[in-house]
């Protein structure tokens, strides 16, 4: 790849952070704690879910994950060393845009550019050209469907640069997989490789392949009312989670429709009778609800899922009578080396915008303190002229012609406040892209990834085995 632009800002990361709720310290309690329900083997069985003992899950969308995600692998993994069975979720029927690689650039840094940090988006692969298509629902790109342009992408650093190459030799590398979400999926099972070994990984539409999900089925077309109140009661529970309340007036149900390269489609009640179960996938709250249930011990969320789990535990609670496994929340944050300085806060840039404008007005900030003090005293003249009802025009006159002389005098000082404000102005924004904390982890470089893994396992040491 091309890093002709790419020069970095910086040559050192600062270390990644962690966090858990509940520490690490108690989830093998939690997850012993619970007796699986009947029908959990045979669930297990049938995702290929094979190895012994508990089982502790996780998983993502289909895409190259934020180190965030990242970090729900590595605590899965740290986690399943007492003898567990890792299994990561793919959510296969999300429709998702993973063809969309968000990357910091800075398109001028080239002789006379402001090499100002921006958030550019590039298009590795080919898009479906319509909205709401599942990534298990779409064909893997072939290596023709790949920018053919991928080698001149104005990244921020070289390192950001090289990280992109990896994402698309990694791409490559897996085009004969069946569907897009397994190519993506092993793309990043691939460039993850360097951190952390892969659990064993099963896409989330396999689930309507299974006993438990007809019977799950079957119990919506009878109880389509109560199923759809108590998911809308759950959801209103949880404000935070944006979760869209189901039409009952229609008979929504939690359910995705799926076709091969078609978008997916709600399902009603009245249609349940019609559709083959093949067709059929859990929305979100119901994929987790029967996971929990049926397919694991304890199940490892992100900041966004341990928000909206709380309504998945209410609604199944309050429909189906179900106590589901113990969930737990784990994610890391990375930040790209792409500031060489500290960044300014908003206080400084209102500071440098406030003298850049007052500057014209007070002479005391240009350094003349003799300007300063007449342009005070003018100001006292003509307010105590206006007190006695006079006409002040004439030390009007006078501080007019002092400020314009000033300004005149003093325009390279001037025009070095205006360009600091703007330069302030712009290191704010520089300051947010590179605070960012979701660029694709390829991104970053492995050994700031190998210390995420570190902070991962030092939070698992003490835990009970």
């Amino acid at each position: 790849m091309s890093t002709a632009q790419s020069t970095p800002h910086a040559s050192t990361w600062t270390a990644p952070t962690v966090r858990f709720e509940p520490e690490p310290a108690g989830w093998v309690s939690l997850a012993a704690a619970r007796t699986a329900p009947g029908g959990a083997a045979g669930f297990r069985g049938e995702l290929g879910l094979t190895g012994q003992g508990l089982v502790a899950m996780s998983g993502h969308q289909a895409e190259i994950w934020h180190p965030g995600i990242l970090t729900k692998m590595i605590a899965l993994r740290e986690f399943a060393r007492g003898g567990m069975t890792p299994a990561w979720v793919v959510v296969d029927q999300d429709s998702n845009e993973p063809g969309l690689i968000r990357y910091p650039s800075r398109p001028g840094a080239g002789p006379g550019g402001s090499g100002r940090l921006i958030s550019a988006t590039w298009n590795v692969g080919r898009l479906m050209g319509a909205a709401d298509i599942p990534t298990g629902s779409r064909p893997a790109w072939t290596d023709a469907d790949l920018d053919p342009n991928w080698g001149e992408r104005p990244a921020a650093t070289g390192g950001v640069a090289c990280g992109l190459a990896r994402i698309r030799d990694a791409l490559r590398s897996c085009v004969g997989q069946p569907t897009l979400a397994a190519q993506l999926t092993g793309a990043a099972v691939q460039l993850a490789g360097d951190v952390v070994e892969a659990p064993a990984t099963f896409m989330a539409s396999a689930i309507s392949r299974t006993g438990v999900f007809a019977a799950i089925v079957e119990r919506m077309r009878r109880e389509w009312s109560d199923c759809a109140r108590t998911y809308n009661d759950a959801a209103a529970s949880s404000p935070d989670a944006g979760l869209k309340p189901l039409a009952i007036d229609r008979g929504e149900l939690p359910l995705w429709r799926l076709g091969n390269g078609q978008a997916r489609r709600r399902v009603y009640a009245a249609q349940l009778a019609e559709i083959p179960l093949a067709e059929l996938a859990p929305r979100a709250l119901l994929m987790t609800a029967i996971l929990r249930q049926f397919g694991c011990d304890l199940f490892i969320h992100g900041m966004g899922g341990g928000i909206y789990d709380h309504a998945t535990e209410r609604w199944v609670g309050e429909w189906l009578g179900w106590k589901l496994a113990p969930a737990a929340v784990a994610t890391g944050t990375c930040v790209l080396p792409l500031r060489g300085d500290a960044p300014p806060t908003a206080q400084d840039v209102g500071q440098a915008v406030w003298q850049a404008h007052h500057a014209r007005h007070e002479p005391g900030i240009l350094g003349d303190a003799w300007a300063s003090r007449r342009k005070h005293d003018l100001v006292a003249e003509i307010n105590e002229h206006r007190r006695r009802g006079e006409d002040p025009g004439a030390s009007f006159d006078e501080l007019h012609r002092l400020l314009s002389r000033i300004r005149m005098e003093n325009v390279s000082g001037l025009d070095a406040l205006d360009r600091r404000a703007r330069e302030m102005r712009q290191g704010l924004v520089d300051a947010k892209v590179a605070g960012d904390r979701t660029w694709p982890f390829a991104l970053y470089d492995r050994e700031q990834l190998a210390a995420l893994r570190e902070q991962v396992r030092a939070r698992f040491s003490g835990a009970e085995r």
